[in-house]
């Protein structure tokens, strides 16, 4: 990159700070990141850069510029290997057989979501691990895993009235009208007879 290369550099970095919660992005933290990296290319690097900001999952951390170097590599977030996959998957399924065990009132995603990130943690992929790396492991998750309502429990409306009498003494009444509001919709959703 020459320093006529700044302005974009910095378009590009601030979308990615935003993907990553940042609403502002400090010039110098720009220009450290642009000094870091002058000896790449310009076009790949906004090229990776872009590409992140339009897929990646909003509130990621904000990443290292070693991580910037490495898009440019493989063109955004690397993403995991079949064997890492597959060893991610084997244990996400271990801990959702577990949920579905137990009768885990609610949505699956939640149970999921712990399942995911704690199998890359303990592959050590957790920083290469793309989003599309995750949902497919999550239609694999739902092909392979619970097949019935029965298998996959939901809310009924007595669960999530006594969710709201055991956290209502603890929280704001606009908390507890919404967390209802949500509560009742879910339930509606899943009632036998109707569309949803």
């Amino acid at each position: 990159m020459i320093a006529a290369d700044f302005d974009a550099f910095f378009d590009g970095l601030r979308c990615v700070a935003i993907v990553c919660g940042r609403h502002t992005l400090a010039g110098d933290v720009a220009k450290t990141y642009f000094a870091l990296l002058e000896d790449l290319a310009v076009a790949p690097l906004l090229r990776a850069m872009d590409k992140f900001a339009r897929t990646a999952d909003t509130g990621r951390r904000f990443p290292a510029p070693r991580e910037l170097r490495e898009w440019v590599s493989t063109g955004g977030v690397a993403g995991l290997s079949d064997a890492e996959a597959t060893r991610v998957w084997i244990r996400v399924g271990r801990a959702m057989r577990e949920w579905e065990r137990e009768g885990a009132v609610g949505s699956a995603w939640p149970s999921f979501e712990l399942a995911w990130h704690t199998a890359c943690r303990e592959e050590g992929v957790a920083r290469r691990a793309s989003p599309q790396n995750r949902q497919d492991c999550w239609q694999r998750w739902l092909s392979h895993g619970a097949v019935s309502e029965a298998a996959s429990p939901v809310m009924t409306r007595e669960d999530m009235a006594q969710i709201c009498r055991e956290v209502a003494p603890r929280c704001s009444p606009l908390f507890l009208k919404v967390v209802r509001e949500i509560g009742e919709r879910a339930v509606a959703s899943r009632e036998p007879g109707e569309d949803g």
